[in-house]
């Protein structure tokens, strides 16, 4: 298959995609979502990159993150080798255990990045796993309501910082934004889309 050119964020933001070959589970129990986790936590700071928001799903991984200079394809390239190495031992087979190159979109505006995270920590919602994010283990939703679980893998003062200076107010801001009823339409795991629709869409509902 061609690899095509990524597009580029002037924010150098982008929302991430990356999924099981043949649609195949990449997380078979809590200790490889565990490991994902802390795999994702040892590159970042090597390719000094940050991470806004992520989902674990059974079969694919979000990821909401800024890169500095050029190196998400880096940083995604040694996530993905570390891992594979790590599943394949654990489970004793051979081969390639994530589909194609990871697939991403530019994140260019605030508010395209915030509709972004909340269709990210949606995700569980939206494939009835659960009735309300918060109760999904493997999403970093939790943390932004306080728990401490992920303080040295996210950077959450970035996205409340953009609802309000109060920490507290941005919280509850956060969460009734994240819970709004919404038409958020991104990149899928499987399917392609039109991004400049999705743009204008996000805008809309945001905005109003």
């Amino acid at each position: 298959m061609p690899r095509y050119s990524r597009q580029k964020s002037d924010l150098g933001i982008y929302h991430i995609i990356v999924r099981g070959v043949d649609r195949m589970n990449i997380f078979l129990d809590k200790n490889d979502n565990s490991k994902f986790l802390d795999t994702l936590r040892r590159f970042k700071e090597a390719d000094n990159c940050e991470i806004y928001a992520y989902c674990l799903m059974s079969n694919h991984v979000h990821l909401l993150m800024k890169e500095a200079g050029d190196s998400i394809q880096r940083f995604m390239k040694r996530v993905g080798v570390s891992y594979v190495y790590y599943f394949n031992k654990k489970y004793d087979r051979v081969g390639h255990l994530f589909q194609d190159r990871y697939r991403s979109e530019a994140i260019d505006s605030e508010q395209y990045l915030l509709a972004c995270a909340r269709y990210i920590h949606n995700n569980p919602v939206a494939a009835g796993l659960v009735e309300y994010p918060e109760d999904y283990d493997w999403s970093s939703y939790s943390y932004y309501l306080g728990s401490s679980n992920h303080s040295d893998l996210l950077n959450k003062d970035f996205l409340l910082d953009l609802f309000s200076d109060d920490r507290d107010d941005a919280v509850l801001k956060l969460k009734e934004f994240t819970e709004m009823g919404n038409d958020d339409c991104f990149m899928e795991c499987e399917n392609n889309v039109d991004s400049t629709k999705e743009k204008v869409e996000a805008e809309k509902i945001i905005t109003g």
